[in-house]
Formats: C-alpha cells, structure tokens, sequence
C-alpha cells in the first residue's frame, strides 16, 4: 500500500469515529431534553394546582377574611 492508500485508510477512520461521536453525543442530548421535559411538566402541573388552590382558598376566605388577615403574619 502506498500513502494515498494509508492515508485514505486513516480519514476513513477518523471520520467513522466522529460520525459515531456526534450520534452518541445527540443520543445523549436527546435523553437529556426528554428529562427536562418532563420535569417541565410536573412543576407546570404543581404549579396549576397550586393555583387552583389559593384562588379557592381567596373565594372561601372572602366571606370570612381569615385568609387575608392571615398573609400579613406570616402563616
């Protein structure tokens, strides 16, 4: 084998080793954003029930003001 030929052989190589790289690094950044994701969902989901839970507790508080009075202590 000549140079061309050894040459050739080393770029085929390496370029199969940074094809290889890039699916590994994108298959891992995939999973990474599906675990965002999904973690995204869950605290969009606390966060509307929580919502949902303070407006009903101002609703139930207005007749009575409890829930009002009791924002500025701290409770």
């Amino acid at each position: 084998m000549n140079w061309l030929q050894w040459t050739t052989l080393a770029l085929q190589i390496w370029i199969l080793v940074m094809v290889a790289g890039s699916a590994w690094y994108a298959w891992r950044t995939q999973k990474a954003t599906k675990a965002t994701l999904a973690a995204l969902i869950v605290y969009r989901r606390e966060v509307e029930w929580m919502t949902a839970r303070l407006e009903a507790l101002e609703r139930k508080g207005q007749g009575n003001g409890r829930v009002e009075a009791s924002r500025g202590n701290g409770y």
